[in-house]
């Protein structure tokens, strides 16, 4: 998901922007898998926002549900918080008709 969202990124923005690392954090409640790595520096604490990672799976939002969204303080082409997806959006193929292949 994250690499074909990349190189739509890529095309899309005439080959000025890509993914060039992503950090995922799993919810906690997900059982280890020894391809999982351990988080060095981000975690879901909003303490240090430079230390949170890129990409959170976590509980729905109480607005969004579901849907995936991206946590945005600034103006467009700023970087944002984190974007952020549910374990329902990242396992369950209800929503790729709205936003497309994981």
């Amino acid at each position: 998901m994250v690499k074909s969202a990349s190189i739509f990124l890529y095309n899309a923005t005439k080959q000025r922007a890509y993914f060039r690392d992503v950090k995922i954090l799993l919810p906690i409640t997900w059982s280890p898998q020894p391809h999982y790595q351990r988080p060095k520096t981000q975690s879901y604490e909003k303490v240090k926002a430079e230390m949170m990672a890129d990409v959170i799976i976590a509980n729905p939002h109480t607005k969004y549900g579901d849907d995936p969204y991206t946590l945005q303080y600034g103006q467009c082409g700023e970087k944002g918080r984190y974007i952020h997806f549910t374990e329902k959006f990242m396992l369950n193929d209800i929503l790729i008709k709205v936003y497309g292949e994981r």
